[in-house]
């Protein structure tokens, strides 16, 4: 499928979120994470050239984590997707959707890396749309997701995104309505320490420093493991390392560019 075609569906979900009254910062979140979530699986054909930056930061990001990582979030795709919800098998390993048993990927291991990763996405996405906003000021950030949370929009709008980003491309099973609801109560308990505390949203990237090594080392091939770059980054926990890839592979950029693009042709 057509990178470009994959924006313009993340977009057009936008309109339909915004009838449901869910706020823009949201809407880029769930851009965000679908197309970090899908272009990492490489389910995704490029069929033509499209925006350069765009083509580049998916193409960077493919490339991106240990090989221990990569599998861990590929785990049972042609499977059937991981049922979370049938949660460890006897051994401490995932069961696949189609009833596998044989993984050597442990429940655990898999919960967690999954969570982390698409937290991040929800998390860069957020952030982004929130500064693109003349009017954001960071101590407001903590009433807002408050309210916000409060009236069940965060969920609903995370919810989405976990069937855009994680159920459509396979990583969970499609007929699991329990394992997308596990997921997204993961990806809500690993957001709120940062959406009700503004500086460490704001500090989501990390120090200058701390960007720079989790960049060359936990990012860039052959990567390493979140344990063994939290020895490198100490103040630093893995949804901030994760997000460090993310916009480190140019993605957040190239899909604030296309949305804006395409409001823009909208006008």
């Amino acid at each position: 499928m057509d990178f470009s075609i994959i924006v313009q569906q993340k977009v057009s979900s936008i309109g339909v979120a915004r009838s449901a009254s869910l706020p823009l910062k949201l809407f880029l979140a769930l851009v965000l994470g679908s197309l970090s979530g899908i272009s990492f699986l490489g389910r995704v054909a490029i069929a033509k050239p499209v925006q350069s930056s765009a083509l580049s930061a998916e193409q960077k990001l493919d490339r991106m984590f240990s090989s221990d990582i990569r599998t861990t979030l590929n785990s049972c795709v042609k499977q059937g997707g991981v049922n979370l919800a049938a949660g460890a098998d006897r051994d401490g390993s995932i069961i696949c959707g189609n009833g596998w048993h044989k993984s050597p990927v442990k429940f655990t291991t898999y919960v967690n890396t999954l969570t982390d990763f698409e937290t991040a996405g929800v998390l860069l996405g957020f952030q982004a749309g929130v500064k693109s906003s003349p009017n954001y000021k960071p101590e407001l950030l903590t009433a807002f997701m408050n309210s916000f949370e409060t009236s069940g929009k965060l969920r609903q709008a995370v919810q989405g995104f976990v069937t855009i980003a994680v159920v459509k491309p396979g990583l969970l099973p499609k007929d699991s309505t329990q394992s997308a609801s596990f997921l997204t109560d993961r990806i809500l308990q690993r957001s709120r320490p940062f959406l009700q505390n503004s500086t460490k949203f704001e500090n989501l990237l990390g120090m200058p420093d701390e960007y720079g090594v989790i960049a060359e080392n936990f990012c860039a091939a052959p990567g390493m493991s979140t344990t063994q770059a939290k020895k490198l980054a100490p103040n630093l926990d893995s949804v901030q390392m994760f997000a460090i890839c993310f916009q480190e592979s140019g993605l957040a950029d190239a899909v604030t560019q296309e949305v804006g693009r395409s409001n823009r042709a909208k006008r």
